[in-house]
């Protein structure tokens, strides 16, 4: 059995396609979920956050989200895409206040 594992060809798969688009490349790398809004807005940009709060779908699930990361969001706001929008507009601000401080 081991022999034959041995002998067949590997296949290799080339994941870089140019033609994707860079939406396309950004949701393919971030797969899980979110742990921090922070460290998704450092690590994969504005576009990546965004990518991960379109699995919330509810705006009652996005303001929960949003009071735990401490996130504050408008609750004037009712439809999720501004909900969305505003919680990665307020970890923009979280983030420029921590670049701010350490320098």
């Amino acid at each position: 059995m081991k022999k034959l594992l041995q002998q067949q060809p590997r296949l290799r798969l080339n994941l870089s396609n140019p033609t994707r688009s860079r939406s396309a490349t950004i949701a393919r790398r971030i797969s899980t979920p979110i742990s921090s809004a922070l460290v998704a807005l450092a690590k994969h940009g504005s576009e990546g956050l965004m990518l991960r709060l379109k699995d919330i779908k509810t705006a009652e699930n996005l303001r929960a989200f949003a009071e735990a990361q401490h996130v504050p969001v408008d609750p004037s706001l009712k439809r999720t895409d501004e909900i969305r929008k505003a919680i990665v507009a307020g970890v923009e601000r979280r983030l420029a206040d921590r670049k701010a401080a350490a320098s």
